[in-house]
């Protein structure tokens, strides 16, 4: 396998009358990645649009010809065909060979690109259709590839502080900035990014995403649900919203056979079997222990290693049959250093067996 690439895929949703302060932030997160400034690929169909800063060459002009290029081919031909459905039909998918090509020439110069186009969501977005085939293609030559939404990076597990004024309330959908320095740590932000603001003299915590530039100054955009109102801001809630919305590294598109496959080996592989004592087996089978904990050890970090969330954990209590058995799903695990554990946060009991709940031990 060759040397792994990674592409950035991006929605210009918000910064309509914004590029220059857009480029310059993403700019900033570059060198300090250590890269050189990235090259911009328009994917749009069509540059008529009604953001000023990305209407017709008005965005090549802000970056100049260098930092620019539209690939046209790989725009979304249900927009300008006027179909009635709403399905994604990528004018020429064979293009993202091309794009693929010119995304490792730029990274032999330390460069990334970000292809973009309009939408908000990159899970409903054309975007993610490119980023299938971009990882098509990069599988067919033997690439290594990670395609995921600007800026990446998976949000940090403790709240971070942000300078939000006192008054503003996290349920704002902005929260503004008292001081965007250094900007970009704010514009490197990983969506899902959970900031603890005071509040009325009170801590409170929102989840947020990479920074913005409006009239009015930089600010934090809050996450909002499907249904409007702001996410929930738990790991849990965060994790969910991500995936749903696409911030995670592209997957392949699955054929038939692979989820057949994967169908048929889920239950094997995605378990992990060991034993608990008695006390607190009983306490999750009562619902009052929410997390298992592990040592971080070898034996630990490789069993974890091997299995992805959400994942089976079986429990058993004794040897002898017939032997007390819980079956719990998990769906987060977090690794804390510090006290030198794994927290298996159970999502769900799935089965008990050979349990009395009522006497609180074996049948």
């Amino acid at each position: 396998m060759a040397k792994s690439l990674k592409i950035y895929m991006f929605g210009y949703w918000g910064w309509g009358s914004s590029t220059v302060e857009l480029v310059k932030s993403i700019d900033e997160v570059e060198r300090q990645r250590g890269f050189r400034p990235p090259i911009f690929v328009d994917i749009r169909i069509s540059r008529s649009v009604r953001a000023v800063g990305f209407r017709d060459d008005a965005f090549e002009q802000t970056l100049g010809s260098r930092r620019y290029r539209w690939m046209r081919d790989l725009g979304n031909s249900s927009v300008v065909d006027h179909s009635k459905t709403r399905r994604i039909k990528i004018k020429s998918p064979k293009a993202a060979a091309k794009l693929l090509e010119f995304a490792q020439d730029c990274a032999k110069k330390k460069r990334h690109i970000i292809f973009f186009c309009s939408c908000e969501l990159p899970r409903t977005c054309h975007r993610y259709s490119v980023a299938r085939l971009l990882l098509k293609a990069a599988q067919r030559v033997g690439t290594r590839l990670e395609v995921v939404e600007w800026p990446g990076g998976a949000p940090a597990v403790a709240p971070i502080d942000l300078p939000v004024p006192d008054e503003k309330r996290a349920y704002d959908m902005r929260l503004p900035l008292t001081s965007s320095r250094p900007l970009w740590k704010y514009a490197s932000l990983p969506f899902g990014t959970l900031g603890r603001v005071v509040c009325r003299g009170e801590d409170e915590i929102v989840p947020v995403g990479p920074v913005r530039f409006a009239p009015t100054g930089w600010y934090l955009p809050v996450l909002r649900s499907a249904a409007g109102p702001a996410v929930r801001p738990t790991g849990r809630a965060v994790t969910a919203w991500r995936r749903a919305n696409g911030y995670k590294p592209v997957k392949p598109a699955r054929t038939r056979s692979t989820r057949a496959r994967v169908q048929n080996r889920s239950s094997s592989v995605n378990t992990i079997t060991t034993t608990l004592k008695r006390p607190w087996f009983a306490q999750i089978v009562d619902g009052t222990k929410k997390i298992e904990y592990r040592e971080i050890k070898p034996y630990w970090t490789e069993r974890l290693a091997a299995v992805r969330t959400p994942f089976k954990l079986i429990l058993r209590n004794g040897m002898n049959p017939p032997v007390p058995q819980l079956t719990l799903r998990i769906d987060r695990v977090v690794r804390e250093g510090r006290k030198g554990e794994y927290q298996l946060h159970i999502g769900r009991v799935l089965k008990v067996e050979h349990w009395d709940r009522r006497l609180k031990k074996p049948k």
